[in-house]
């Protein structure tokens, strides 16, 4: 795996996993680094946190009694073997289950208070509700209550947490119900004349677009309309490389351990 080719030569330069120097401030694991790590685990993220890593990206879904937790699909069977529905089962199934490698499903308020307890400096909440047969617009607001008032109550003071999603009815909610909150819009198009339209007409001060398409152009019209850039996706060094000449705030990686690791030999 590209997790233990990582730690192993981080091991060799001292001893230990954390000597190659401060994770940059502008890339953040997502869903706790997937490609090295049980994506979207309590594992995951302590790993990193571990090594020194403080920034991700996570996924919330809700189940069909309001347990608020952590999955980026709906279906569990990619990760777990269990083909189940997050929004047709009950929190207690979902909390239950392990993934392939002896990892359960988290809790949103499991990640939330590990997040608080380690003063994570940035984190992306990413807002799953884009399949509307699952989040009619009648559950929009159940949701959003639930999610904003479950991580604003344990948010430490000076970090950057931000609600961010495909679907532009979260986003809208959040920013017109809690103006003060941090909104980002995702988008699996480029940086562009109509993702920063989109991203401003719902409130967002962030744009989360494809790295794929977006020219050093795009990204300071965005700047100067007043979005931060995050670009995606990253799977390798080159990536992050790439986006830095682009010009983004922020760059999302899969390989969080071997990219800091690779950027230290640079």
């Amino acid at each position: 795996m590209l997790f233990a080719a990582a730690l192993t030569l981080a091991a060799g330069c001292c001893g230990k996993v954390n000597c190659i120097g401060e994770f940059p401030s502008d890339f953040y694991a997502h869903r706790g680094g997937k490609a090295e790590n049980d994506e979207n685990t309590l594992q995951a993220f302590r790993q990193c946190i571990s090594a020194g890593i403080n920034r991700f990206e996570t996924d919330i879904r809700m189940t069909e009694d309001g347990k608020l937790v952590v999955s980026h699909d709906a279906n569990l069977k990619r990760r777990t073997g269990i083909d189940g529905i997050v929004e047709h089962m009950k929190g207690r199934d979902v909390l239950a289950t392990k993934t392939f490698l002896g990892n359960r499903i988290p809790s949103v308020e499991q990640v939330i208070r590990l997040f608080s307890r380690n003063r994570t400096s940035y984190v992306e909440w990413e807002l799953k509700t884009s399949e509307k047969e699952l989040y009619p617009d009648e559950r929009i607001p159940e949701y959003c209550e639930a999610v904003y008032k479950a991580v604003s109550a344990r948010q430490p003071e000076g970090v950057h947490w931000v609600f961010t999603s495909f679907d532009e009815r979260p986003i809208r909610y959040i920013k017109e119900h809690y103006p003060e909150a941090k909104v980002g819009y995702i988008t699996a198009k480029p940086v562009c004349e109509e993702t920063i339209a989109t991203a401003l007409s719902i409130g967002a001060s962030q744009l989360d677009a494809n790295v794929k398409g977006t020219t050093t152009e795009a990204v300071a019209a965005a700047h100067e309309a007043g979005l931060e850039v995050c670009l995606w996706p990253g799977t390798k060094t080159a990536h992050y490389l790439q986006m830095k000449e682009l010009g983004a705030d922020r760059c999302c990686t899969d390989i969080p351990n071997l990219l800091r690791l690779e950027l230290s030999q640079q």
